[in-house]
């Protein structure tokens, strides 16, 4: 049993950051290295657990060479359909979080600087602006979208990131946040899965 546990373990680091956790719905297919990994996941959850959260997911892709690179969740079933809305791009409402960064990538590789420039400035001066990075070029939208009612939400955040010649796509998501004190009572996008969504950026540039 040691032995099958020794194996497992190197398989695991060989093929990059790969766990599931039943008793916590925790899964995490992670392809960065082990430590970026377990910061991500850390971070997710402590996310999830500040905003008082039901759960939370996110995906995070390589633009040039369309692999994902991370896709990790903890309580939340990627694979289920969710409805979202951004103001500024005309996005299906019913989708998945992959279908959605999907979606995404290719908006941004076929549109002019235009659409550029205002997912930068949404995160510089915008519901974007806890993930803007100093010399890190962070681009994105977010949307808070009712589920049962309004004080009952979904919060995502949409984007991309350009640092040391790396392109990477990303989405953010957390269930069912909750207002608090620091939020002033709010728990739209901004205040939520975008400060979670930092935590990991950084991580991953550091």
């Amino acid at each position: 049993m040691k032995k099958l546990f020794i194996i497992t373990a190197l398989l695991t680091i060989i093929s990059g950051c790969c766990m599931f956790n039943k008793r916590n719905a925790t899964n995490q297919h992670c392809n960065f290295n082990e430590p970026v990994c377990a910061d991500n996941l850390q971070a997710l959850q402590k996310g999830i657990a500040k905003f008082n959260a039901k759960g939370g997911a996110y995906i995070i892709k390589d633009i040039d060479s369309d692999e994902i690179l991370e896709n990790t969740s903890s309580n939340f079933d990627t694979d289920a359909i969710y409805e979202t809305y951004f103001s500024k791009i005309n996005f299906e409402n019913k989708t998945t979080p992959e279908r959605l960064l999907n979606k995404y990538v290719n908006l941004i590789q076929s549109s002019g600087k235009g659409l550029h420039q205002k997912l930068r400035e949404n995160v510089v001066k915008g519901t974007g602006r806890k993930a803007n990075i100093a010399n890190v070029e962070v681009s994105g939208i977010t949307a808070t979208t009712e589920k049962d009612s309004e004080n009952v939400v979904i919060t995502t955040f949409l984007g991309h990131l350009r640092h040391n010649g790396k392109n990477y796509a990303y989405v953010f998501v957390l269930d069912e946040p909750k207002g608090l004190k620091q939020t002033y009572g709010w728990q739209s996008a901004g205040w939520n899965v975008v400060p979670t969504a930092r935590n990991i950026i950084e991580n991953i540039i550091k």
